[in-house]
């Protein structure tokens, strides 16, 4: 469809018409599909008849040539420029460039002028003292700065009383011939005027460069659009708020469900839920603002709720685990699940991994249980461990009672997991339970419905 829409608009050439000496140019429609599981997005240029047109012609082949069914209540036409678009928990907008990558303030072009300055200060300084060091070895006179010349110029210029004629022709001609190559030496070595010239070029360079820059920018916003990814930060606030990371005035606060956990699960689970999150809007713009969410408010709910458990305060429980929640592992040594501090400020463009699975993992709590019965193979798929742990699901809405079906309740868009699993016990390997909890794996992954009844 994409190769026949292309081909349609290409047919119209302008050089059957004369617009040969005009400003008119051609731009041919283009068209692009994205596919995440039922959920499609196409986008296109053109006008909002072509929108029509190409809608109802997909509309057509996913109902008549591919059998399916179309919600046709949501399949609906948006305009990048003035809307936002959700599609996959994230907000797309079609933005100028210069949203995208903004240009410098004046206040931040200062600064930078100021440090560079300053390193060039430094790095003078230091090759003049390399100089010095290396002419002094040598017994050798050597003058530096254009400062520094100019005053030498001056004082061996001044005066000039030799380049008078009627001076010149009373002296001796060898005295006369010394006196002028000395003047030439010295216009030679020290006279400003070519170290002047330099820096006026290279002033004139960036100058023009600066238009430069400023003419390209200018000219991208006004023919250019690029699309502008960003996380629903204000739905994320909501969710971290309704599942109990935070009070009603965005304060972290512990979550008293997660007391009966181990330390070590405690931020084991704690960490799955922020990589998520880090992983799947590490592609947004505002990206900087999910790391502070991660980073303040998951960091310190799970300080808090460490503290809570041994009854102890937030200093004590920083003191004794740290801001990057060390623990010890069976064998004793310490071990970090959660991202620390520098690795979150780390994160963004240039480290962007593939998405995984969120939803549900904000819900989802396994408590290890003691068990007199005997062991069963781990649940998880292809896997045939018969060493394993029970553990018992308890969903987090079900604690604060929350219905999720209910929008007042809950945010649209974020998944939560079925009740039915509640209250479930699933025997599970070491490997594969650090797996749930970190998210390397999923619900998806282990099988549910060989879960073992335990009173």
């Amino acid at each position: 469809m994409r190769l026949l829409l292309n081909k349609k608009t290409s047919i119209f050439e302008l050089t059957k018409h004369d617009f040969s000496d005009s400003n008119v140019f051609y731009k041919p429609v283009k068209v692009y599909a994205i596919r995440y599981l039922d959920e499609i997005l196409v986008i296109m240029s053109g006008s909002k008849v072509l929108a029509r047109e190409l809608k109802d012609r997909v509309l057509d082949v996913l109902e008549g040539d591919l059998g399916l069914k179309v919600n046709r209540v949501k399949t609906t036409i948006h305009n990048a420029v003035s809307e936002k678009i959700m599609f996959l928990g994230m907000e797309l907008q079609a933005v100028p460039p210069s949203v995208l990558h903004p240009p410098m303030s004046k206040k931040a072009i200062r600064v930078k002028k100021k440090y560079l300055r300053h390193k060039e200060v430094k790095a003078l300084e230091l090759r003049n003292a390399r100089e010095r060091s290396r002419k002094n070895r040598q017994n050798i006179w050597h003058l530096g700065s254009l400062e520094e010349r100019w005053n030498w110029y001056r004082l061996l210029s001044r005066g000039d009383f030799l380049s008078l004629r009627h001076v010149r022709d009373r002296l001796p001609e060898d005295l006369v011939d010394s006196y002028d190559k000395f003047q030439e030496e010295v216009e030679k070595h020290l006279a400003p005027t070519k170290a002047r010239m330099v820096l006026e070029e290279e002033e004139k360079r960036v100058r023009e460069e600066e238009e430069q820059k400023y003419y390209d920018r200018t000219v991208a916003d006004l023919t250019k659009l690029c699309m502008k990814v960003s996380a629903p930060i204000e739905l994320v606030r909501k969710v971290v708020r309704m599942a109990g990371f935070t009070n009603n005035m965005d304060r972290p606060r512990p979550i008293d469900l997660l007391f009966t956990l181990e330390d070590a699960d405690i931020v084991k689970w704690y960490a799955g839920v922020g990589r998520r999150w880090l992983d799947f809007f590490c592609c947004c713009h505002n990206f900087r603002m999910v790391k502070t969410i991660v980073s303040y408010h998951l960091r310190f709910s799970c300080i808090l709720t460490l503290a809570h458990k041994h009854e102890s305060t937030k200093l004590e429980a920083i003191k004794h685990y740290s801001k990057d929640l060390k623990v010890s592992n069976v064998n004793g040594y310490e071990e970090v699940y959660f991202p620390t501090e520098r690795d979150v400020k780390m994160m963004g463009d240039k480290n962007i991994s593939d998405p995984k699975p969120v939803d549900g993992a904000i819900s989802l709590a396994l408590i290890k249980l003691a068990s007199d019965e005997p062991s069963h193979p781990c649940v998880a798929h292809f896997c045939g461990i018969i060493d394993t742990t029970m553990y018992r699901v308890r969903l987090l809405q079900n604690h604060m009672n929350l219905n999720p079906l209910d929008e007042a309740q809950w945010v649209k868009g974020i998944g939560v997991i079925h009740e039915t699993l509640n209250q479930i016990s699933l025997p599970l390997c070491p490997d594969h339970i650090n797996g749930l909890y970190m998210g390397r794996i999923t619900l998806q992954d282990i099988d549910c419905t060989s879960f073992v009844e335990v009173d």
